[in-house]
């Protein structure tokens, strides 16, 4: 059996984005309601699937049938197509040669350019932005590979890590839709798990230890089943041979009106720290680099993980554009299971640094005492700043005042413990510091998560790793 990948009979240009939808100019035929008898019918399937029936693979590799409710699955393929027909949406990737994959694809939080094989915020064909990844998908990610550890603790020491994705690329494949063997070798490290999603059509899905179709496994995804592969499953070979249509639950596509036949795949990836080039379909055409000339620092893994539960949370930040100039502190307080209390941001006007993260720590701990909370764990990512407040007062230091302020609060009838953390520990904290830095509100108090820091939240309080060499 001979599958590629490449459609070479297609060439031209599109210009306007891919619409998953069925083409109302096109739509002759009238798409009937299912009869009560086929709603029921799938109604059933999906009570029996309410359960999340998880089947392992191999090791590492988990298929979670039936995982997205049918209500879930029908915000998705909304989300997509509000999103595919936008700036950054579906198109048809092709190479420099003029090859076209047999799929439309849309990347989210960034762009995989097939002709560069490299990661950015725009898709260099046309300059559109890569729209960003919605919470509600990355929510659904983490509660996936959560409930995949059931399976998976038992039988190794060292389960799936959460992961919060820097890409999201979705694939819309149609009735001659498909996608050779390929790897997910040059994204990550080999425990960072890659997460799919399966919506519409059911399609043929092969996997095995090498890129020969002859010897791969074949598994059925159907819609609403994820797939999560990582540790000895990461770098699987794996495809898509067929879309089998009129598969798709008739309620989808009642309230969809996706196309038939279709199928939305959604895969989620967390990339290396900084990573520039690579391709999510690593074929083997390149020869491979040579080995490093210095041996490789090894990786550590952060999050955010405070060392009691019992207590309240500050972590706190400074924000300072150059050596001196504008700055800004931050911070927030948390329960011990992540869970939002209260924030703040501010404006410092012109400093330094220093003088930004000790602002930071004074003002947090204010807001401790101001709101009663009385038992407090400090976290800030200066360690120049936290060795200045655990030492005795230089009088001949710049910020010597506020540095004995911090102490006085620091010595007052509570418990207060002052401790630095690494910058991945302490991103949400980062966030505000800049909000404050950007603006000219002298004081925000937060009483409730500001608009764009959900995502850093939710992946705090699922302890996260970030790789920090």
């Amino acid at each position: 059996m001979n599958m590629s990948m490449w459609d070479t009979n297609s060439h031209e240009k599109e210009t306007n984005p891919f619409d998953i939808w069925t083409p109302k100019q096109s739509a002759s035929r009238v798409l009937l309601k299912s009869s009560l008898f086929a709603r029921n019918r799938e109604k059933r399937k999906e009570m029996k699937q309410s359960g999340k029936e998880i089947v392992v693979l191999r090791p590492g590799m988990v298929h979670l049938k039936g995982y997205i409710s049918l209500t879930d699955q029908v915000k998705i393929v909304k989300v997509c197509r509000e999103l595919g027909l936008g700036d950054g949406g579906f198109y048809q990737p092709g190479y420099k040669d003029g090859t076209k994959l047999h799929l439309k694809m849309m990347c989210l939080g960034k762009n995989w350019d097939p002709q560069t094989r490299q990661y950015g915020c725009q898709r260099l064909s046309d300059g559109s932005v890569s729209p960003k990844i919605p919470d509600e998908f990355l929510t659904l990610v983490h509660s996936a590979i959560k409930d995949s550890h059931s399976l998976i603790e038992p039988a190794s020491s060292r389960p799936l890590p959460l992961i919060s994705p820097d890409i999201c690329i979705v694939n819309f494949y149609e009735k001659n839709g498909r996608l050779g063997l390929h790897q997910y070798k040059d994204e990550s490290d080999e425990r960072m798990p890659v997460v799919s999603f399966s919506i519409g059509d059911s399609a043929e899905f092969l996997y095995g230890d090498e890129r020969d179709v002859d010897k791969a496994k074949k598994v059925v995804l159907e819609s609403g089943d994820i797939l999560i592969f990582g540790g000895k499953a990461r770098n699987v070979f794996h495809g898509i041979s067929a879309i089998k249509p009129d598969t798709a639950p008739s309620s989808l596509l009642e309230e969809t009106n996706l196309r038939k036949p279709g199928r939305l795949e959604l895969s989620f990836i967390k990339l290396v720290s900084g990573l520039g080039q690579g391709s999510p379909f690593s074929h083997g055409l390149l020869t491979p680099p040579p080995p490093p000339l210095f041996p490789q620092i090894a990786t550590r893994w952060i999050s955010w993980h405070p060392s009691r539960e019992d207590c309240f949370v500050l972590n706190v930040d400074g924000s300072c554009l150059g050596d001196s100039g504008r700055a800004g502190a931050g911070g927030l307080i948390r329960k011990g299971d992540g869970s939002w209390v209260i924030g703040f941001s501010c404006f410092l006007g012109i400093a330094d640094n220093n003088y930004a993260e000790l602002m930071a720590v004074y003002h947090g701990l204010n807001l401790a005492l101001y709101n009663g909370y009385t038992d407090i764990c400090c976290y800030s990512d200066s360690k120049t700043v936290i060795d200045l407040i655990s030492k005795p007062v230089n009088n001949l230091h710049s910020h010597a005042s506020i540095i004995a302020y911090i102490k006085e609060l620091a010595n007052l009838d509570w418990k207060v413990n002052l401790s630095h953390t690494l910058r991945e520990g302490n991103e949400s904290a980062d966030f505000l510091a800049k909000l404050g830095s950007s603006n000219d509100i002298k004081m925000k108090i937060w009483n409730s998560p500001r608009e764009g820091i959900e995502t850093l939240l939710l992946s705090d309080s699922r302890r996260t790793l970030h790789p920090r060499p």
